[in-house]
């Protein structure tokens, strides 16, 4: 090990510097970091004892490449040593030195936790795809005879991963049930994966971008990769590997791993276009990176058990492989597919396309209703079941079974209908109970969208079949608003990619009627709508799916989504409205997104108006002390001004609702109610307070106020404190700081004397100027009484 004292010798003899020299952590080489007295900072490398020189001169190489290529800052440059040699020896050790780059990492500005908000975070991580993208198109032209290197760390070169596990290497090193999930990670390798790397495009390569070397601009959300250093793995491999390394990272940075790969994949994919080839293997060579990770650092621990550089991944790195472990392969490359811009599966479209040629074809679903001649367009009306339903109201008593149905059945009969429809791509309240939730808590983040079509209609209707089928999976998944009985059939169709359709909330009748593998043709009865609690303790209707890829879960294949990923599953279950003979129109929820509700509102609401956050939240239903947004996210309210008993509060709700409906009028006229409420209230008060104002808002309420105590004092002038804000009309714009000295204000007027918040912290009298917390109130008084 080289001591600091060596290092400042190394410094001092080949560069003709000196200052300050502290040691950083480090996998092989030794680092120092090194501030000199004008405060210019860089990194001292030392190379690993027996190194070859040609690795570091390749790295002195392709920095000076990239450095002709790129602003300052966004690679290290190369301090040269005083003879003007990129690289010189010490004790038959290589040594270099390289620039600092300032600025924040990105492992500061993504927290284990995910950050403030988990999307900010991926943004971050797309970000990095794309800055990785831009750093392999710049080594185009560059050539050095150490880049065709082979490294360990490599993931298309994974495969002695799996050698060490069947040699037993990993026996004495790792627990069973970590040596089987890595036997399960690096299965197929050699048949499925291995075989088409050396077809796949190739380039020169960071092949490092981990969380502790690259930089960001700064620490708040959503942020933006800066710099990119640390290039002592390039080498040239398959291209697809790049952004797979540094995926494997940022997955360990987040509660959502899969959503953390496919930002980044995405962010490279819109720079340098990923083939379909490549995102074929995406998944693969980001579980291979992380099997490398944790293998590497078994081996080690042995050898550098005190070494903490050892450690500083590993257990974000099994955390990552267990829960990659958990989803269908299928699923992920489907996943990646999609946030890259491809079909999530292949052969989505055509599904699709051949359904909709043939939507006039299909069997009614429910004869019985319909008649045989046509389908339910007739005899049906779509429901609103959205997070801001006004059917459904805020009070989460109306969505228990009884009264939902009874709400549901009452819409039906008003539109003269006999088929309710519940809508695809519906961001449900119905879902936001525990089933449905990643914890205990309101806020914690909920699958709320319906991605298949409901059709409410009696317990016992029966159900025929659109399409020929064959069942694949059949079983009752139980109640707790599960699908109860449920059955998936497959399709394939002649000129068409087999599919499936799942229907679940049926009677039980049907667990003894089919099975697995029976045949159900077109117009033959499939099932009987299913009534609660058997149907998964719903109101009654069949739910209909169109799935194009079931990843093998049969039955238990989810029927609502995250928001986050709405997009990926409304591709992968498409609007089943063919299968129904309904148009998309009838059956699909079509809400305005934010970006459009934003700009109408630009064209129609003064720009004077703010909004809050950089993300306006779109809320659409309020209760008690939470705020629900479009998709069903809860919000604790602790900002909003106006709902001071808590939004829709039942009783203040009802009571308003009552008295609206029956009469609503000035205080012109006399109204025993009227008298009731204010005797109530002006009984909590002291004597003394014996009269009530009525007034409709708190702008009202205070200018009524500064005009009581102007005409009770015969006084003007007014004492305010800084930073207030008392209401939008004229004079209380004079007396509100906030508003008086913002963008248009012209400031207060004479008669208005600002004073400062009583800040017992920070305050002029506060804790941070030495004052004592008993003295502050006093201190501040005073302050007052000078005005």
């Amino acid at each position: 090990m080289i001591e600091l004292d060596a290092a400042a010798e190394i410094l001092r003899t080949l560069w003709g510097d000196s200052g300050e020299i502290v040691r950083l952590p480090g996998d092989v080489d030794e680092n120092f970091r090194v501030t000199l007295s004008d405060g210019r900072r860089s990194i001292l490398k030392v190379v690993e004892a027996g190194a070859d020189r040609p690795k570091v001169d390749l790295q002195a190489a392709a920095l000076a490449h990239l450095g002709e290529r790129f602003p300052k800052g966004s690679t290290p440059r190369v301090i040269p040593l005083s003879d003007g040699a990129a690289t010189g020896e010490w004790n038959g050790r290589t040594v270099w030195r390289l620039e600092w780059l300032e600025g924040p990492l990105l492992a500061e500005a993504a927290p284990l936790t995910g950050g403030p908000r988990s999307g900010d975070t991926h943004r971050l991580f797309a970000d990095l795809g794309r800055a990785l993208a831009e750093l392999d198109h710049a080594p185009d032209g560059f050539e050095h005879p150490a880049v065709d290197r082979t490294h360990r760390w490599d993931p298309a070169k994974a495969d002695w991963v799996g050698d060490a596990l069947a040699a037993g290497e990993l026996d004495g090193l790792l627990a069973d049930d970590r040596r089987e999930l890595l036997h399960r990670t690096m299965a197929g390798w050699g048949e499925r994966v291995a075989p088409v790397l050396p077809d796949l495009p190739r380039a020169v390569l960071h092949a490092d971008a981990n969380e502790y070397n690259v930089v960001v601009d700064h620490l708040d959300h959503p942020g933006r990769v800066v710099a990119i250093f640390d290039f002592g793995d390039l080498l040239r491999t398959a291209r697809v590997c790049e952004p797979a390394i540094a995926a494997a990272y940022c997955a360990g940075r987040s509660r959502d791993p899969v959503s953390a790969v496919c930002a980044v994949f995405a962010g490279y994919h819109g720079i340098s276009p990923l083939s379909e080839a490549e995102l074929a293997v995406a998944f693969d060579l980001v579980r291979a990176r992380l099997a490398i990770s944790v293998t590497i650092s078994a081996s080690r621990k042995g050898e550098r058990p005190d070494d903490p550089y050892v450690m500083i991944s590993e257990d974000r790195a099994w955390r990552v492989l267990e829960s990659l472990d958990a989803e269908h392969p299928r699923m992920l490359t489907a996943r990646v597919r999609h946030a890259c811009g491809f079909e999530p599966v292949p052969g989505a479209g055509e599904v699709v396309a051949w359904l909709d040629a043939h939507r006039s074809e299909m069997h009614p679903v429910l004869p019985s209703i319909a008649g045989r001649d046509r389908h339910l367009g007739g005899v049906s009306i779509p429901l609103d079941l959205s997070i801001g339903s006004p059917m459904l109201g805020a009070d989460p008593a109306h969505l228990e079974t009884e009264p939902l149905g009874l709400l549901i059945e009452g819409e039906v009969a008003d539109a003269d209908a006999e088929v309710g429809i519940g809508r695809w791509n519906e961001p449900r309240p119905i879902y936001l109970g525990d089933l449905f939730a990643e914890g205990d808590h309101p806020t914690d983040r909920h699958r709320t969208i319906h991605i298949g079509v409901d059709l409410f209609v009696p317990a016992g209707t029966p159900i025929h079949a659109p399409l020929d089928g064959v069942v694949e999976s059949i079983g009752d998944n139980g109640p707790g608003k599960d699908y109860g009985p449920v059955v998936l059939l497959r399709h394939a169709p002649e000129g068409c990619p087999t599919f499936w359709s799942l229907w679940g909330h049926l009677d039980p009748e049907i667990l003894d009627r089919l099975s697995v593998g029976d045949r159900v043709a077109a117009g033959e009865l499939l099932a009987l709508t299913g009534g609660p609690p058997e149907n998964g303790d719903w109101p009654p209707h069949p739910h209909v799916q169109l799935v194009t890829d079931p990843f093998d879960h049969g039955h238990d294949f989810a029927g609502v989504a995250h928001p986050s990923e709405r997009g990926f599953w409304c591709a992968l279950c498409p609007n089943p409205a063919a299968l129904l003979g309904l148009a998309d129109r009838e059956t699909a929820c079509e809400l305005p997104t934010s970006k459009e509700l934003l700009d109408r509102r630009g064209r129609t609401m003064g720009a004077n108006l703010s909004l809050s956050y950089a993300e306006p939240i779109e809320a659409v239903r309020g209760w008690r002390q939470f705020l629900y947004d479009a998709e069903g996210r809860a919000w604790l309210d602790l900002y909003n001004n106006v709902p001071h008993v808590g939004h829709s509060d039942p009783h203040v709700a009802r009571a308003i609702a009552e008295q609206s409906a029956l009469f609503a009028a000035n205080t012109r006229y006399l109204h025993a109610r009227r008298q009731d409420y204010l005797e109530r209230l002006l009984a909590l008060f002291p004597d003394e307070l014996d009269t009530a104002f009525l007034l409709p808002s708190a702008s009202e309420a205070n200018e009524l106020a500064l005009r009581l105590a102007r005409a009770a004092t015969g006084r003007r002038d007014l004492i305010v404190q800084e930073g207030a804000y008392h209401g939008h009309t004229t004079t209380l714009i004079d007396i509100s700081p906030y508003k008086a000295h913002g963008p248009g204000g012209g400031g207060t007027p004479e008669w208005v004397h600002e004073v400062a918040i009583p800040d017992p912290y920070r305050g002029a009298h506060g804790r941070v100027h030495g004052v004592d917390p008993e003295e502050a109130g006093e201190l501040f008084a005073a302050d007052v009484a000078t005005v």
